[in-house]
């Protein structure tokens, strides 16, 4: 297997003694190579440049967005700890189903294959509000199932449902069909599902972790909205 054969999903970081420690839970940290350019999820935004991952490696400059995302605690601290181990990896090895890499041979950032099957069900754990992502007004549960070309779920009140299309990260749904029950409470379902539908209509690209989290993204690159693997 080479580096460009499939993404990547951070599994341990250097926590800056030396040590390695497991990434903060409910985030995701990816990374693809294409033989060329690094891009990837750093935990909150979306990061990109060029790279060498093969003999000498040389990593950067790093872009990334400039979303910030309020939880879980430590994560927008966790992410600039990423990108600078990123930044500054000199060396990178792939063996035993993992791929690590590391500076002056200390191994700094471990990462192993990530899935790309969407089939399924997920239940929302974040959506985009304003510059921040938020989790759902309590005592609500939206939902979205995936089969090929359609998708349908809960949008906290009504049952929807939408065709999409699906290349290779690629995701794109039509505007969504659904019920037109109103719902009295909890305070602020009917506007969260209006904003939760809206947002549907915005992704452009998704990707999905072994920890079972579904990302999806509008087509700037910004996560808009985040799911758990029911």
């Amino acid at each position: 297997m080479e580096v460009s054969d499939v993404p990547w999903m951070v599994t341990e970081l250097d926590d800056g003694t030396g040590a390695l420690t497991g990434v903060l839970e409910g985030t995701a940290i990816t990374l693809a190579y294409d033989g060329e350019r690094l891009s990837g999820n750093a935990g909150c935004n979306n990061y990109f440049g060029p790279a060498t991952l093969t003999g000498e490696t040389r990593i950067g400059p790093l872009a990334s967005t400039m979303m910030m995302c309020t939880s879980p605690d430590g994560v927008m601290d966790q992410e600039r700890r990423f990108l600078d181990l990123l930044a500054g990896a000199d060396s990178s090895d792939l063996g035993d189903g993992r791929l690590e890499l590391g500076t002056g041979g200390r191994v700094t950032i471990v990462m192993v294959p990530t899935s790309t099957d969407l089939a399924g069900s997920w239940s929302l754990l974040f959506y985009k509000d304003g510059n921040a992502l938020v989790s759902p007004v309590p005592g609500t549960a939206i939902t979205i199932e995936l089969e090929e070309g359609r998708i349908q779920g809960n949008a906290g009140c009504n049952r929807y449902h939408a065709s999409c299309q699906i290349e290779g990260s690629s995701l794109h749904i039509s505007p969504p069909a659904s019920t037109r029950m109103t719902c009295p409470g909890p305070e602020g379902v009917m506007g969260q599902e209006a904003r939760y539908l809206e947002l549907l209509k915005e992704v452009d690209s998704f990707d999905i972790s072994r920890i079972r989290l579904l990302d999806l993204y509008d087509a700037e690159g910004r996560r808009i909205l985040q799911f758990a693997r029911s």
